[in-house]
């Protein structure tokens, strides 16, 4: 059983905001609705992968999935055909159809999901003709001005909640991606989680196992940051 990604069935979350000359603001919209429709862009469609900074071959398309959260990973009732074909059983076990998207990331017990708070997407603060502007927010992070250091994973506040990939083969999961390559990943510490790099401490129940950060999706061979599309100052100070 296979689950998609959430850069797949959704792709980016709905922003809303203005840049002008050197200030202003891009936010999230609707971010406690972010893993459906009405917080998200949709589905991913091709112009995006095309003209992404991000490469098709670390773009997570889909790939094993884990067992289901404890409230849904068994059936309730028989599923029966109209020939009286019995194709699931109550109590029967299900696997999730797709990954949860962003979640805040962080040290300590901070690793939760996007909700009522607004994410800043990107910032940029002019400071007087003298001194250069300062950028902040998730693109600022991912995708850097000239002369800026790119964020790891490990440094980013949001990536991506890869929980629901299952290592279901000997410890491993098979990864399906943009450009029709499929990759293997180890789940290193056994905790049955693919972690990308959330340093956090949290409970199993409600994170990654606890106090243990081993990140077994490196950032060079996955996608594990919210932005494929690009963001950036124009030449005339617009937000492109």
């Amino acid at each position: 059983n296979h689950m998609t990604t959430w850069f797949l069935v959704r792709s980016a979350p709905k922003q809303a905001g203005t840049v002008s000359g050197l200030t202003g603001t891009i936010t999230s919209t609707m971010q406690d609705l972010i893993k459906g429709n009405p917080g998200s862009k949709g589905s991913l469609k091709r112009r995006i992968v095309d003209t992404s900074p991000v490469t098709s071959n670390v773009i997570p398309f889909m790939g094993d999935a884990n067992i289901g959260d404890v409230q849904d990973r068994f059936m309730n009732e028989d599923v029966v055909g109209s020939d009286g074909t019995i194709y699931l059983t109550t109590g029967a076990p299900l696997v999730e159809t797709s990954s949860d998207g962003p979640y805040f990331s962080g040290n300590g017990n901070s690793f939760s999901k996007w909700g009522s708070t607004v994410v800043t997407i990107y910032q940029v603060v002019g400071t007087g003709t003298s001194t250069a502007p300062t950028y902040s927010g998730i693109a600022a992070d991912e995708q850097p001005v000239k002369g800026v250091r790119k964020k790891g994973n490990t440094e980013l506040t949001s990536l991506q909640d890869y929980r629901d990939f299952g290592p279901v083969h000997g410890g491993s999961a098979n990864i399906l991606f943009a450009d029709g390559s499929v990759k293997t990943f180890q789940d290193g510490n056994g905790d049955t989680f693919l972690n990308p790099g959330h340093l956090t401490t949290a409970t199993q129940s409600s994170g990654y196992a606890a106090g243990d950060n081993t990140v077994e999706l490196p950032e060079a061979e996955i996608f594990s940051g919210v932005l494929l599309e690009p963001f950036g100052v124009s030449p005339k100070g617009q937000l492109d």
